[in-house]
């Protein structure tokens, strides 16, 4: 219990049906948001919702249970009417006074549980260190074993289950039932909990079977091709596209990977890099800008950030003639290729938005003017007599020109000091601009809020989360 008031663990809260409305007005008090599970895990009367804890950014998860939905793991085949025995049977707990299932009936809920869930594979399973039991659960009947009162515990059996079951259901009281024992009450259970269930056995075992398969599709998808299916719970009213924009050194990509972390505890979120220093190892069209890099690196002596990774054609005495005719010729393609890659991503990133997930952007690519950060690089070609430049020019404005079109939810600029950037290893008047360049950034039709990153990582995640739970709540 105490654990999961903490928010260590889920806490799952039995509610009276006929208070559904007053439920709900308290969880949308606390700003708690609802997800949907995906529709293999799904189950009827029970609803998901997540919190945060304002002072220190942690999230909550809470289940909803309307109803009594009891079964194996892929199904929950019955729907078993408890519910007023076990809210008229429940106690105050004297560590934490909430209220909570009195303990022995607690252990018979617990024993009933995993006796209906079990199945004839976890009889196979059992010997090659796999058995339903395990763990957590194994830990737990045991603790509710130490709290068990007999009387109290005969007298839930005889009013739930009938007299009959009294003398089997004793012999599990103190020991922790072993896997065949399981599976024979299961089948003793059976004729009195028949009328209880959702769906007929054939019904049942395709079900099972369906869900099963599509939970590993699903998963499967997931690991070896996340870009476009996805396990895992969603935010019911709809997915977001969240965005770090910031200067080098702002920390964009440490707080897009904390949030990404935090997120993901309980619902769907993935990180979208929009940046082409990292997708170049995994998008085939950035591949050549691997060998400018090597190039790059050759000719400076050293590593530049991320914008500047590109032959400088102006103030570089190494650079020869032939050099800089190269790097002229070079700079469109680059571009170019540069602005299909941050296209694609975008797909990316709404595709996931699209599904209800959240997907947390780091960098955004903006349209605010001539080699901005994230920007386009040929609008000096704008009014070129060149056709060629013209169309290039074109072709590359219309992707950031659809990026705005259908912008993030929220957009979090990451403020800094140029003593701040000096410190993180930015230097001279291109800090100073780019620093002025991100406060200057407005987009239309989003949300825009700015942090203040000189702080300390800790409080800068903390207003990060802040920000974050007051739009998707």
């Amino acid at each position: 219990m105490k654990k999961s008031v903490k928010g260590e663990t889920d806490l799952d809260i039995l509610v009276d049906e006929n208070h559904y409305n007053d439920v709900s007005r308290i969880i949308r008090k606390y700003d708690f948001i609802r997800l949907e599970a995906a529709s293999y895990n799904d189950y009827p009367c029970v609803e998901n919702y997540v919190g945060i804890d304002w002072k220190t950014g942690k999230m909550v998860h809470l289940h909803i249970h309307y109803r009594l939905i009891l079964g194996s793991s892929n199904t929950k085949e019955f729907r078993i009417p408890w519910e007023n025995h076990i809210l008229n049977s429940r106690v105050k707990d004297s560590q934490t006074g909430v209220y909570r299932t009195e303990s022995s009936l607690e252990y018979l809920l617990l024993l009933v549980r995993y006796s209906i869930k079990i199945r004839t594979r976890n009889l196979f399973l059992g010997p090659f260190g796999m058995p339903i039991i395990r763990g957590s659960v194994k830990q737990e009947f045991s603790d509710l074993q130490s709290k068990l009162d007999e009387d109290k515990y005969i007298e839930h059996i005889r009013k739930l289950l009938g007299e009959k079951y009294v003398s089997d259901l004793l012999d599990y009281s103190d020991e922790t039932p072993t896997q065949k024992e399981l599976y024979y009450l299961k089948i003793k259970l059976k004729s009195s909990l028949s009328d209880y269930k959702r769906f007929g056995t054939f019904t049942n075992k395709f079900l099972g079977t369906y869900r099963e398969f599509r939970k590993l599709f699903a998963v499967g998808i997931d690991k070896t091709c996340p870009k476009y299916l996805y396990s895992g719970r969603r935010i019911a009213n709809g997915g977001y596209l969240i965005a770090f924009i910031g200067t080098d050194g702002s920390g964009k990509s440490t707080l897009s990977r904390e949030i990404e972390s935090w997120l993901s505890w309980k619902m769907s979120a993935k990180r979208v890099y929009f940046g082409h220093g990292e997708s170049s190892r995994l998008n085939p069209i950035l591949y050549p800008l691997k060998l400018e890099y090597i190039v790059n690196e050759m000719i400076s002596g050293k590593e530049n950030s991320e914008k500047d990774k590109c032959i400088e054609s102006e103030g570089n005495e190494q650079i020869t003639p032939t050099v800089k005719k190269l790097y002229d010729t070079w700079k469109p393609i680059r571009s170019v290729l540069i602005s299909i890659d941050q296209r694609l991503k975008f797909k990316i990133a709404n595709n996931r938005r699209n599904n209800g997930m959240v997907a947390i952007g780091d960098r955004y690519p903006q349209n605010q003017g001539y080699e901005h950060i994230d920007g386009p690089y040929l609008k000096m070609w704008d009014d070129s007599n060149s056709i060629i430049k013209r169309w290039l020019f074109k072709f590359e404005n219309s992707i950031y020109q659809r990026e705005e079109e259908y912008p993030p939810d929220l957009i979090i600029k990451l403020d800094i000091t140029r003593n701040t950037s000096e410190k993180r290893g930015e230097y001279g008047e291109k800090a100073e601009k780019n620093i002025e360049e991100i406060r200057d950034v407005e987009i239309e039709n989003t949300e825009m809020v700015t942090i203040d990153a000189n702080n300390n990582l800790e409080d800068v995640i903390l207003d990060a989360k802040r920000e974050i739970w007051k739009k998707l709540s």
